[in-house]
């Protein structure tokens, strides 16, 4: 998870033999390692709804920047009965790999063609917020007012990172 970034970003490096020193992420481990596992954590901290929550809790900084160090995400709630939900998992754990697909697509194909995975990358980004709504038990009145607030495109992260 970078430290500074204007919305919160997970992934999952399931290598273990990978260390990074003197960089600006931090990293979250659970007790069994399960990678299906991690990816279900990521997509709850890439949602909507957690970035809402952490950026009510980060650091400010210059030109919409967060710093989302520990001391400040450590507060954020995370529902971590998810991980009594197996099938709850398995779905953020599959959603997971298809973002991680679709972007892969986006990335290879010409600007001229992304159009189309654009538009189901959007989607699946809906999905995944539709579920972690649910999660968190959110009402329709919690839902507008985080959605009010939002975060950036992540569609338009990517095109800005290979355009």
């Amino acid at each position: 998870i970078p430290m500074t970034a204007k919305d919160t970003i997970a992934s999952v490096i399931s290598n273990y033999d990978c260390y990074m020193d003197n960089s600006n992420v931090w990293f979250i481990s659970i007790n069994d390692n399960d990678v299906t596992k991690l990816k279900a954590m990521a997509m709850v901290i890439n949602s909507t709804i957690y970035s809402v929550f952490a950026k009510a809790k980060a650091n400010p900084q210059q030109n919409d920047y967060f710093k989302f160090n520990k001391q400040f995400l450590i507060d954020v709630p995370f529902p971590t009965k998810i991980f009594e939900n197996t099938d709850i998992i398995i779905k953020l754990s599959l959603l997971y790999d298809k973002i991680n697909d679709l972007q892969n697509k986006y990335i290879n194909l010409p600007s001229t063609l992304r159009i189309v995975v654009k538009s189901e990358l959007q989607s699946t980004w809906e999905d995944i917020d539709s579920i972690v709504s649910e999660i968190y038990n959110l009402t329709e009145k919690e839902k507008t007012i985080i959605n009010s607030i939002g975060r950036i495109d992540r569609v338009e992260i990517i095109g800005d990172i290979y355009e």
